[in-house]
Order: structure tokens, then sequence, then C-alpha cells
């Protein structure tokens, strides 16, 4: 469940940073969310593979 929320968490700060980057030109900060998105894309894949459904 926990991996879950993450994945969509990651999908959600991927979605924000390339839309906002895009809007700004990527001059603004909010670009980072895509790597730190990213990143929470994989650690979420990794944690709902270990553990399984409740």
């Amino acid at each position: 469940m926990l991996g879950k929320i993450i994945l969509a968490g990651g999908m959600v700060s991927v979605l924000t940073g390339g839309v906002g980057g895009f809007l700004t030109e990527f001059q603004s900060a909010i670009y980072v969310l895509v790597p730190a998105g990213v990143l929470m894309l994989t650690v979420g894949a990794v944690q709902s593979l270990n553990t399984p459904d409740e």
C-alpha cells in the first residue's frame, strides 16, 4: 500500500516538475521535482515489489 502511495506521489512530482519547468522554460527551480519524482517512482516500485498487498 505504501509503495502505491509513493508511486502516485512520484508521478505527480514528475508531471508537476515537467509542466512547471516547460512553462518557465526550465529557468525555475520547480524542475528539481523531476529527478525527485523519478527517485520516488523507483523507491515506490521497489517498495510495492517487496511488500505483498494486505
